[in-house]
């Protein structure tokens, strides 16, 4: 899931807990990205994500 994520555009990497289920992103410089596209990428892993924020924005699974 790491490296999915971090091939998203804008992301330097992820330091991923599988403990907890969290992940704390470090963004490039002056960059932003959706929670959408991040969301897209742990799918595209094999993981079911429950809930992306990032900087305020939030996008979570429809229960």
């Amino acid at each position: 899931m790491q490296r999915s994520v971090e091939r998203v555009e804008g992301v330097r990497k992820i330091d991923f807990d599988l403990n907890t289920g969290r992940g704390i992103l470090t963004f490039e410089p002056g960059k932003t990205v959706a929670p959408a596209a991040l969301w897209q990428a742990i799918k595209e892993s094999g993981f079911t994500p429950t809930r992306v924020e990032t900087k305020g924005e939030v996008y979570e699974r429809a229960e």
